[in-house]
């Protein structure tokens, strides 16, 4: 945001709209990074079931996320999956 300041006046809100989508588009990208990352743990131990339910759990939070209002809500839901994975790392 601070690159934004230094922007004329006009262009700050633009500039806040731009960098805001490329965040959830990042975020969204390590959702997917998360679910391939699941499907290699099928390697070192992993249960299909376990990497399936964890799978589902990110398209959830990727369809919750693109749907949220407010940050407070897309925290909550990056928190969600933040535990799913945890608990996907327990089952190894």
């Amino acid at each position: 945001m601070a690159t934004c300041k230094e922007k004329p006046a006009d262009l700050q809100m633009d500039c806040r709209n731009t960098l805001r989508d490329q965040v959830w588009t990042l975020t969204k990208f390590r959702f997917d990074d998360l679910a391939l990352r699941a499907e290699q743990l099928l390697k070192h131990g992993a249960t299909l079931d376990a990497v399936v339910e964890f799978t589902a759990a990110v398209e959830n939070a990727k369809q919750h996320f693109n749907l949220a209002t407010t940050k407070e809500q897309r925290r909550a839901i990056i928190m969600e999956l933040r535990a799913a994975w945890q608990q996907l790392i327990q089952t190894l």
